[in-house]
């Protein structure tokens, strides 16, 4: 029996016997090991603790199996259309010889500009920021908050050179 087989076995005993806490860390080391593990998806969806946490967690199981009955009453019940399938492309919808630039119809705010509003980049945000969703958070979190992944450090963990690299 594989690591990521146990561990989902392991996980479904604890959400079945009510222990949602470690059913949902399970589940969250799995998917982040297989995010194509449709079963993982299926049982961290009845683990989340807000709709939205749930809807994404269902609409990953029909990104992998789009004919998931599960996920699609439970999408159903929390009143979420079903995601459409992406329809092949018809002879006309082909792509084109020749890649043409799309014209776009927004205006993009000049720097020096003082009339176009200013907005937030996250690149020049001082704050600390989750690497896969830029959610604020803090130094002391392990996960982050919204997204629920293993936080990405930008520091060192051995600051001081070994004395094999010292001259």
């Amino acid at each position: 029996m594989t690591e990521t087989s146990q561990l989902l076995k392991t996980a479904v005993q604890a959400a079945k016997a009510g222990d949602r806490e470690k059913a949902h860390q399970l589940l969250l080391q799995i998917v982040e090991q297989d995010e194509k593990n449709e079963t993982a998806w299926l049982w961290l969806s009845g683990t989340v603790q807000t709709k939205e946490d749930r809807q994404i967690c269902l609409e990953n199981v029909l990104a992998i199996n789009p004919n998931n009955q599960i996920a699609q009453k439970g999408l159903k019940k929390l009143g979420i259309p079903l995601p459409q399938p992406a329809s092949p492309p018809t002879p006309e919808q082909k792509s084109p010889e020749r890649w043409e630039q799309p014209v776009y119809d927004v205006e993009l705010p000049e720097a020096n500009n003082p009339h176009q509003p200013n907005f937030e980049d996250a690149w020049s945000s001082s704050a600390n920021l989750c690497a896969y969703c830029a959610q604020p958070v803090q130094r002391s979190d392990k996960r982050c908050p919204k997204c629920h992944r293993k936080m990405v450090g930008k520091e060192p963990i051995y600051p001081n050179r070994t004395h094999h690299l010292q001259n």
